[in-house]
């Protein structure tokens, strides 16, 4: 696999993108996907690429890789087009500067994804949906709202945090009506609960394998800063860790659940606190070619500075602006403030209690698009009268830049790593 096919991904699938892609192909032949799938993932993670696997079972194999392309390029257009300018509404209705220097930033952000059948994109752009539907009126916009929460949280376990956090600002919010944002959940988890019982007589929400899953990533998240994939090449094996040496030596036993994780940080806080700011912080230290790594000397420097820059000033953007205006404060923007604050409160947590990868980040990186979005939109005008809080963004976007560097700099040997290799790299 050469350096330009892996970068553009053109008809190169692997990990965690082939399994997705040979089940939506199965679906678009009308077969059953491969055993043992559906163990691990969600029913509606295979039904994402059907379109793009429909176009490839009409003209054949060699159009694989442009109907991905062509598929979420369409999906990354309609969130710079449509989604970022009705996530920004409550802060701002955008203009010319906002609109295109948010489709700039979106597709900067996103570009890596844009060859590759992940999830990552459609989970985060259903949840962010989401957000916009519930602050809507009428039953329909609820129930989709619903929807779109029970379908993020399906194909992206990981969200659950901020799917269950939003849940609660949900019925804050909209109180006896948040019944139609339960009723949209309940229809879109319904083909895992019925899958659950057909496979194995259990009303499950998840997966058969997720415990085993949860208890090998609490391990993980207990010692490791990151977790990358990188290519697979020349017999090197693709797991690249990024090690904490402190807690490595502090944490036994190993944690198998998401309890015993929180009681390991607690009985070692002195450690674990700066290792969960290097976790979150290493989260935004994106690598040109995420969502896989493949070193680029200086490019990945600049683009990481970047990515942490316009998600830590653009979620402060977003989080400040109601406190700063203050009397002219809608109650529109209040809601919308809650429910992005819940979003990025629940994505740190997230970040910090995972196995974490660079695209766990990713609703991160999106609010602070908006927010930075929003920002290009007042111009001049919005800095000079917040100086402050401005140069206060900026500065905590330096430091999440160090604390990303002081986070990756103990990589562990190519491969699966233990407390033992972790303390020493």
């Amino acid at each position: 696999m050469t350096t330009a096919t892996f970068l553009t991904g053109i008809g190169v699938f692997v990990f965690d993108a082939d399994a997705y892609w040979s089940v939506a192909m199965s679906l678009a032949k009308g077969e059953a996907p491969f055993p043992g799938y559906f163990d691990l993932r969600g029913v509606l993670s295979g039904i994402a690429y059907v379109p793009a696997a429909l176009v490839v079972r009409a003209g054949g194999d060699i159009l694989a890789g442009s109907a991905v392309l062509a598929q979420n390029s369409l999906l990354v257009g309609w969130f710079a087009a449509f989604l970022l300018p009705a996530l920004a509404r409550p802060w701002r209705e955008l203009g010319t500067p906002g609109r295109w220097g948010g489709a700039f930033l979106a597709w900067t952000v996103l570009r890596g994804f844009a060859p590759y059948p992940l999830m990552d994109i459609y989970a985060v752009t259903a949840a962010l949906l989401a957000l916009v539907l519930v602050q809507r009126r009428g039953i329909g916009a609820l129930i989709g709202a619903g929807l779109m929460l029970g379908y993020a949280v399906n194909v992206r376990p990981a969200y659950l945090p901020v799917i269950a956090l939003l849940a609660v600002v949900t019925v804050v919010v909209r109180s006896w009506s948040s019944f139609w944002v339960a009723l949209g959940g309940a229809v879109a988890l319904a083909p895992q609960i019925l899958y659950s019982w057909l496979s194995r007589e259990v009303l499950s929400l998840s997966p058969a394998a997720t415990e085993g899953l949860v208890a090998l990533q609490a391990g993980y998240a207990a010692y490791t800063v990151r977790y990358d994939t990188a290519p697979w090449d020349g017999g090197i094996d693709a797991r690249q860790f990024f090690c904490s040496p402190a807690m490595a030596a502090n944490v036994h036993p190993l944690p198998t659940t998401t309890t015993e994780l929180a009681a390991a940080y607690l009985s070692n806080f002195e450690h674990a606190l700066p290792f969960a700011l290097q976790k979150v912080a290493a989260s935004l230290h994106w690598p040109l070619s995420t969502p896989y790594l493949h070193p680029a000397p200086g490019l990945d420097a600049l683009f990481s500075a970047a990515v942490t820059i316009i998600a830590v000033v653009g979620c402060a953007t977003l989080a400040l602006s109601p406190v700063l205006r203050r009397r002219h404060t809608s109650r529109g923007l209040w809601v919308a403030w809650g429910l992005v604050i819940s979003t990025v409160v629940a994505s740190i947590a997230t970040l910090a209690g995972s196995a974490t990868e660079s695209r766990f980040a990713i609703p991160l990186v999106l609010i602070g698009v908006v927010g930075v979005s929003v920002l290009a939109d007042a111009g001049l005008g919005a800095v000079r009268a917040y100086p402050r809080a401005f140069a206060a963004a900026v500065v905590a976007a330096c430091m999440v830049v160090a604390l990303g560097y002081a986070g990756l700099a103990h990589p562990a040997p190519r491969g699966m790593v233990t407390p033992e290799v972790c303390e020493t790299a």
